[in-house]
């Protein structure tokens, strides 16, 4: 299937209609002075950015049904390259979770696949989805791979990172096991483990006890945590080292879990706080260095790795949008033109100490953004004003439709800020059960789309019989909200068409599915 990336300058040339759409995209939604759209996907951006050492920068892009690609992208050029991609997925239950992991040195990915649970487990309160595999592969300065591990049965906290000239990993390559952090270079294979935790009458499950994996330039980071405190209490270290060596330079508490956490390549570790706070520290500067954050700055993002630090800089996921300060906590201001739709940070971002990169969610797209750091910003909004508002689509046409000799059924919605998504159509009976009929992806600028779904052929047999067939149209978005949550659904359709009427056949009505998976 062809990306529907805003491709300028791409060694698979795009066909005209895509480039035409993406350039509608750019011209409906281009950003205030300070930001520049570098790449535009309607089915959506995914796992990164990433910053490589080239300056380019990589992200992932759906592609329909699991499938993926990820790509690396010239800021100055909008030069794009497929570095490796993933097909789709043949279970309907089964999806991705794409990691794009780069500080400006090798840029790596880990892809973890997960299927969701088909019914609730004994004694469990909700259904468990189920890991599958795990797959971690280098990407720049070369695509080469790394760990292919198949085969799970628990979920792990293996991460990866890569810095000049090593490998670090959680774990040791397919095995759960979070105790240490695997460091790789040329010559050797290097363990630094996380000292014994004592027992306890608190837990008879083993504590998670790595998390937060980074590198950056020489450096590697890594958060470890213990139920060493008193009454059996959590405590957090954060830990730098030498990627090469294994050195241990830092290994400081702190108070509690980093919501964000981020490396700089001169071994700069800054996290966020509860109460508006940011902790700085480095080797040369061990202990922990804390500056409040201005009231309408305080951090917050669904991603730790919503903070980058470069140059002497922080950019990190703030209450309604992205903020940047110095390690110092002088000057923190706000990013005002990468503020999300809906002003909910959830995106990593990457940053080289002059541009941040983040990916911008609209009704329509995707949007990549380049973002100057050193550009006057206006404030961000405030939370009054970033209520997440569903994007709208409505029925534009009648609700009794006609299912053509290849089985389509064309069903008009009408976008006022653009739109993607999945539109379903199922047949339904009571309980909550449900057979889906047909359904089809679409994607719009503002105006019109006309999504034309195929139905199965035991549906246009039954849209044969006199009265056609009553199908209820549902949306779905490819993602989650700002797209299409909260948005009614279209309401019922009639089908009918010129089949021979058969009221017999096709699969049996179920719970419902939760929806397309990326």
């Amino acid at each position: 299937m062809p990306t529907l990336l805003n491709i300028a300058r791409s060694p698979r040339a795009r066909a005209g209609a895509m480039l035409a759409l993406a350039s509608l995209c750019l011209a409906a939604l281009a950003p205030r002075a300070g930001a520049a759209i570098i790449a535009s996907s309607v089915r959506g951006l995914e796992g990164g950015p990433a910053l490589a050492s080239d300056g380019r920068v990589v992200v992932g892009e759906l592609r329909g049904n699991g499938a993926l690609a990820i790509l690396a992208i010239d800021p100055r050029t909008r030069a794009v390259t497929e570095l490796t991609s993933y097909p789709p997925l043949a279970d309907p239950l089964t999806y991705n979770d794409l990691h794009v992991v780069g500080t400006g040195g090798p840029v790596t990915a880990t892809l973890l696949r997960t299927r969701e649970a088909t019914g609730v487990q004994s004694g469990a309160e909700q259904d468990i989805p189920v890991p599958k595999s795990s797959r971690t592969t280098l990407l720049l300065p070369a695509v080469a791979p790394l760990f292919d591990c198949g085969r799970r049965t628990v979920f792990s906290l293996r991460e990866a990172a890569a810095g000049d000239g090593f490998l670090a990993t959680v774990g040791s390559e397919c095995l759960d096991a979070s105790q240490a952090v695997t460091l790789r270079t040329p010559s050797a294979t290097i363990t630094i483990p996380v000292a014994p935790e004592p027992p306890s009458q608190f837990s008879d499950t083993p504590t998670p006890r790595i998390s937060d994996l980074r590198a950056a330039g020489p450096f590697v980071a890594w958060v470890e945590v213990n139920r060493t405190g008193p009454g059996g209490q959590f405590q957090y270290v954060i830990v730098v080292a030498r990627g090469a060596t294994g050195q241990v330079l830092l290994r400081t508490a702190i108070p509690e879990p980093p919501p964000q956490i981020g490396l700089g390549a001169d071994g700069t570790v800054a996290f966020t706080r509860l109460f508006c706070l940011m902790g700085v520290m480095s080797p040369a500067a061990p202990a922990v260095r804390t500056f409040r954050l201005p009231a309408d700055l305080c951090a917050y993002s669904q991603s730790s790795r919503s903070l980058a630090v470069a140059g002497g800089r922080i950019v990190f996921g703030a209450s309604t949008g992205y903020a940047i300060s110095d390690i110092a906590g002088t000057g923190a201001r706000p990013l005002g033109e990468a503020t999300p739709r809906g002003g909910n940070v959830a995106s990593p971002v990457a940053f080289d100490g002059r541009t941040a990169y983040v990916i911008r969610p609209d009704c329509g797209a995707d949007r990549l953004l380049a973002v100057d750091a050193d550009a006057a910003a206006g404030p961000l909004p405030t939370r009054e004003q970033t209520v997440e508002l569903a994007c709208p689509v409505y029925r534009a046409g009648p609700r009794r439709v006609r299912a053509g000799r290849s089985g389509r059924v064309r069903i008009a919605l009408r976008c006022p800020e653009g739109c993607r998504g999945t539109l379903r159509l199922v047949q339904r009976r009571r309980g909550g059960r449900e057979r889906i009929v047909g359904e089809a992806s679409y994607a719009t600028n503002a105006g019109t789309v006309v999504v034309a779904v195929r139905t199965a052929s035991w549906a246009r047999a039954l849209a044969g019989c006199p009265g056609g067939l009553v199908a209820n149209a549902v949306y779905f978005p490819a993602r989650t909200s700002p797209r299409t949550t909260g948005q009614p659904d279209p309401g019922a359709y009639r089908v009918t068409s010129s089949a021979r009427c058969r009221r017999s056949g096709g699969p049996a009505f179920a719970k419902p599915r939760r929806g397309p998976r990326p």
